[in-house]
């Protein structure tokens, strides 16, 4: 409601506002930008196509999600992540998931050779009765 409430306000200052009216508009709204012409560009626009397009909340949840996720994928590479959130702990879990992994794995193997050995001599053992 508050994006709504800013974006109408935005439309109400008209077509081409003056810089202080602009620059009053972003104080009134806690907007933090350089100049009016910095909101011009990064806000206007937006508040523009919101009023015009008047998305329910969840059309406009999903629209913003949609811009922050193509800006983070052009913006923010793995070796970014890397370089800033990996730690010690993160090779830790690392580790560990590999370790249940091959536990997991190598459980399994071992109950497959038990029931093929149990199988081998079960069938051995009724060979040798059909041969007696």
């Amino acid at each position: 409601n508050s994006y709504r409430s800013a974006a109408t306000e935005w439309i109400a200052l008209g077509k081409e506002p003056k810089d202080d009216a602009v620059v009053d508009f972003a104080l009134a709204h806690d907007i933090d930008v350089d100049d009016a012409d910095q909101l011009r560009r990064e806000y206007g626009a937006e508040f523009d196509r919101f009023v015009a397009e008047q998305p329910t909340q969840e059309q406009w949840r999903e629209s913003a999600r949609a811009e922050v996720e193509a800006w983070v994928a052009e913006n923010y590479t793995f070796m970014d992540y890397l370089n800033e959130d990996f730690n010690i702990i993160d090779l830790l879990f690392i580790g560990l998931g590999i370790a249940i992994a091959f536990g997991i794995v190598h459980k399994h193997t071992v109950s497959l050779q038990v029931q093929a050995r149990r199988e081998l001599r079960a069938a051995r053992e009724a060979e040798a009765e059909a041969q007696e």
